[in-house]
């Protein structure tokens, strides 16, 4: 399912927007992500104290992956506007299906 979401910029691990938020559903990723906004996007794994795993992916302004699958041990995925951008970021991407 193609889901939009606007992430709060400035943006920071403390605001990071929760866009997988079930470890099973974590390990299918999510496909497509695309960055429609204007302010580059972070989209990372985190355990389950919140921090992050590396392998975290960017996308800038109008770039597109084909599709982003957390490492190991990831507990939900989220997604987060750059600290140094005051615009808009978007990000679309299609939703793991349960």
């Amino acid at each position: 399912m193609r889901q939009s979401i606007e992430l709060p910029c400035p943006g920071s691990l403390a605001n990071a927007t929760t866009i997988v938020a079930t470890d099973w559903q974590s390990a299918y990723g999510v496909g497509n992500p695309a960055n429609t906004g204007d302010c580059s996007i972070s989209i990372a794994g985190v355990d389950a104290s919140g921090r992050p795993i590396s392998g975290n992916v960017t996308l800038a302004p109008g770039e597109r992956v084909a599709t982003f699958v957390p490492p190991a041990g990831t507990q939900r995925i989220v997604a987060a506007c750059f600290e140094d951008c005051n615009g808009r970021a978007v990000l679309e991407f299609d939703a793991p299906v349960a």
